[in-house]
């Protein structure tokens, strides 16, 4: 999961046009009022036996 970096945004468009969507933070809103903005990449994984599902996740350690 890419939340607001140049991977959440490849190959995607505008809706009902032919630009490209830019990346930037994702607002975290509640009752109309901003309250952060994330910026970031999440890990998700996960298995699905036996009709149990489960999910893991982490932040990926940046490497400068």
């Amino acid at each position: 999961m890419h939340l607001g970096d140049d991977e959440s945004v490849r190959g995607r468009k505008i809706p009902g046009t032919d630009q490209p969507l830019h990346a930037g933070p994702v607002p975290v809103r509640q009752a109309g009022q901003e309250r952060a903005d994330v910026s970031g990449e999440l890990d998700i994984f996960g298995d699905y036996v036996s009709s149990l599902l489960t999910v893991n996740s982490r932040f990926p350690t940046r490497k400068w």
